[in-house]
């Protein structure tokens, strides 16, 4: 059994005459209109505000997959190079376990996201967590720079150069 919800459809006849509602019909199963109505009488909307805002909400979820996808290449490539920097400082300033599974995160999500690879750091990374006693000396402190340099430098040539020559 099928109802029918009035959906507002704006409309303008001339432009100097202002705006006025026309409604359509629209047939739409049972179980839905009591639904929408339901909604409407809870939050005290009217039925095609809640069809509005269902709408509005929706299209919003299918766009939101697209919107990152249309981020400048700059701007991605700017934040995976300053949460790497952030990850690698957090870690050197305070090389706790804590801060070591996070860096660790952050280079799993560069090697799946942009498929750079970042098996020396998180090799440097493992070796420090499986000493009793995290210290970083600053041999290993170099280490760990010139790696990160050589991560940032593969992020920039990947993420805005790579994708140019194709």
């Amino acid at each position: 059994m099928t109802e029918k919800i009035e959906i507002k459809v704006e409309k303008i006849e001339e432009e100097n005459k202002p705006r006025r509602l026309v409604f359509k019909s629209l047939r739409v199963p049972y179980y839905i209109h009591e639904k929408v109505k339901d909604l409407s009488q809870r939050y005290g909307k009217k039925m095609y505000t809640i069809v509005e805002e269902a709408l509005a909400t929706y299209v919003n979820y299918l766009k939101k997959p697209y919107r990152k996808s249309e981020l400048p290449k700059l701007d991605k490539c700017s934040w995976y190079v300053y949460k790497l920097g952030r990850s690698v400082g957090a870690f050197k300033e305070n090389p706790t376990e804590e801060n070591a599974r996070k860096l660790l995160n952050t280079l799993e999500q560069i090697e799946e996201r942009i498929g750079v690879s970042t098996a020396m750091l998180r090799g440097i990374v493992e070796k420090l967590v499986s000493r009793k006693n995290i210290r970083i000396d600053t041999d290993t402190s170099i280490e760990i720079n010139d790696t990160t340099k050589l991560i940032i430098s593969d992020i920039i040539y990947k993420m805005l150069f790579e994708e140019e020559e194709q």
